[in-house]
């Protein structure tokens, strides 16, 4: 099975951080991205260049027919349970599903509502920090 790394997996693999290096290094099999990660890459600054170094060494997961009968599949589940993603993050969960690949992130909770697809979480998840502490940071800033 092949491990997809979403766009926070790729963002910490390169920066170092919150222990997708870790997660990565347990995985026995194929590791690929996909289009929307890369795009979503291409918005920071300097992130062109990283993901144009990225897609000739890393296999790219397509965003095909398949994918889009998965995206509209998933849509209309969460939609049905109010439980709305963002569309990228839409889009990267049913390229992953379509393919049958588990998905890497450090959102794990926010895709684990998605039906079907295999997560791996790593590193703190921001949907899981309790409001209470978000809170607490905002007044000792």
């Amino acid at each position: 099975m092949t491990l997809l790394l979403d766009t926070t997996a790729l963002i910490d693999l390169e920066r170092g951080r919150n222990g997708a290096a870790e997660a990565l290094a347990d995985w026995q099999g194929p590791v690929a991205t996909c289009q929307i990660s890369l795009a979503e890459l291409r918005r920071a600054e300097g992130g062109a260049q990283r993901a144009n170094e990225l897609a000739p060494v890393m296999m790219v997961l397509p965003l095909d027919a398949v994918s889009a009968d998965h995206y509209a599949a998933i849509t209309n589940y969460l939609r049905d349970g109010s439980w709305m993603i963002g569309a990228n993050d839409l889009w990267i969960a049913a390229i992953a599903r379509a393919s049958g690949a588990t998905l890497l992130t450090r959102h794990a909770r926010m895709f684990r509502r998605v039906p079907g697809l295999e997560v791996l979480g790593y590193g703190l998840d921001p949907f899981e920090i309790p409001i209470e502490f978000l809170q607490l940071e905002e007044e000792t800033s």
